[in-house]
């Protein structure tokens, strides 16, 4: 063997251990996906393009009553 073989066997208890809770943390966050987040990100997303209209026809008025 290897000094690189030896080294992957050499990893410490605590090591493998967190390793094994960070797949698992991951894991558990890809599958915690609730409808309630989808709900959240529409209306978010809905409330910004409502936004994003209302400001346009601010602006396009502020243009239009400014102007001489």
């Amino acid at each position: 063997m290897s000094h690189k073989d030896d080294k992957k066997f050499q990893d410490s208890t605590t090591d493998f251990f967190l390793k094994i809770m960070q797949k698992e943390k991951t894991e558990s966050q890809k599958e915690h996906v609730s409808p309630m987040d989808n709900i959240n990100t529409t209306t978010t997303k809905t409330f910004n393009s409502m936004g994003k209209f209302f400001n346009y026809i601010n602006k396009l008025l502020d243009k239009l009553l400014s102007s001489r």
